[in-house]
């Protein structure tokens, strides 16, 4: 006979399934909250998980896919931590006529890694907490339900087939209506560990795609700072050009005469011809 417990979260299974989660999205949502709210959703239903599979027994090698998955995850957040400062750091020193955007782009970059990192926090918390003493008691009353010899040795008794099915031991009496209950129980158990699995490889590629937005804001950044350094260099080639050019004019103009010494040469030219006439014509 299956215990309240047992048959509470069978109901919940079969509400879930019946019942699934509305879409909330909206038309217009942009790339960045899309995912930042996919990412929410699925790693609340991971911690469900890692806690309904706390509760009922250790699986040592999903425990390892988890906490390889979100390790992989960390990785990849900090990653794209990385790549946004990388990406602010060119966005401050570039001149392009789109840095309002850029820059609002990277705030809500950076907001949604810390939310993502934030929710993974608490996934790793949870996924490193241990059976005590309340949860082993559990435990160890599920495998009761079966009888007495599935409560004396759960591991023995019991074998599991390619879908998670449970096999009768040789020498082991016939299965009894509690024991398929276990049986099923830890199927399910096998079934929502792939879940998880699933779950957590497209929060990865997720955060993937997140990475790569990054990479490509910095590309883009990179060309716009070259085609910059480019025009710069032009323009001081163009200064010294102009230089050079209004030094050769001043020359040229220091070496030209003034107007008003001209004038005065010309004035003393005429007196000095006057005089040299005055004097002929007194020899005269």
């Amino acid at each position: 006979m299956t215990s309240m417990k047992d048959a509470m979260k069978r109901l919940t299974v079969i509400h879930q399934a019946c019942c699934p989660q509305e879409n909330n999205e909206k038309p217009d949502m942009d790339e960045f909250t899309r995912i930042k709210k996919e990412i929410a959703a699925k790693v609340k239903e991971a911690r469900q998980l890692i806690k309904e599979r706390n509760d009922i027994l250790k699986a040592d090698k999903s425990s390892r896919r988890i906490r390889s998955v979100l390790k992989a995850i960390k990785e990849d957040i900090n990653s794209l931590d990385a790549n946004v400062q990388k990406a602010e750091k060119k966005m401050y020193r570039s001149r392009a006529k789109n840095k309002p955007d850029l820059q609002k782009f990277s705030t809500r970059a950076k907001k949604s890694s810390s939310v993502c990192r934030s929710h993974l926090e608490e996934c790793e918390n949870l996924d490193r907490e241990r059976f005590n003493d309340k949860v082993a008691g559990d435990r160890a009353n599920l495998f009761a339900s079966g009888g007495g010899g599935a409560a004396a040795s759960p591991s023995s008794a019991l074998k599991f087939g390619k879908f998670g099915a449970a096999a009768v031991s040789p020498g082991m009496p016939p299965p009894s209506p509690g024991s398929s209950a276990i049986a099923e129980d830890l199927a399910l158990i096998r079934q929502r560990n792939m879940d998880i699995d699933q779950e957590l490889d497209e929060i990865a590629a997720g955060v993937n795609v997140i990475k790569q937005i990054a990479i490509q804001m910095g590309d883009e950044l990179d060309k716009q700072n070259e085609m910059l350094d480019n025009i710069e260099t032009k323009v001081d080639k163009a200064n010294e050009h102009v230089a050079a050019v209004n030094e050769k004019m001043k020359l040229a103009l220091d070496g030209v005469m003034k107007g008003d010494k001209f004038l005065v040469n010309c004035v003393l030219l005429c007196v000095l011809l006057a005089l040299i006439a005055y004097i002929v014509s007194q020899i005269v």
